[in-house]
């Protein structure tokens, strides 16, 4: 993933005039994913979406869907 200083729209404007895919993703945070030459796939942060890739990737919410090592119990002793 790459955080970029750009928006949404510039990101999709650019898209367009180099007739490249575009498409948008969601897992806890959203995310561009921008096929360059429709060949070569980067992943794309607005800074909106890094704010939330940020948050996201706290411990508290990454419990909510994946299963960390301290996040069930074990046999004590």
């Amino acid at each position: 993933m790459i955080s970029v200083p750009t928006s949404v729209e510039q990101i999709e404007q650019i898209a367009q005039r180099e007739d490249w895919l575009l498409e948008y993703a969601s897992f806890g945070f959203d995310f561009i994913l921008f096929w360059v030459e429709n060949r070569l796939l980067i992943e794309l942060l607005t800074p909106e979406m890094t704010a939330q890739y940020l948050a996201f990737m706290q411990r508290e919410n990454l419990r909510k869907y994946f299963v960390l090592p301290d996040s069930y119990d074990s046999p004590k002793g």
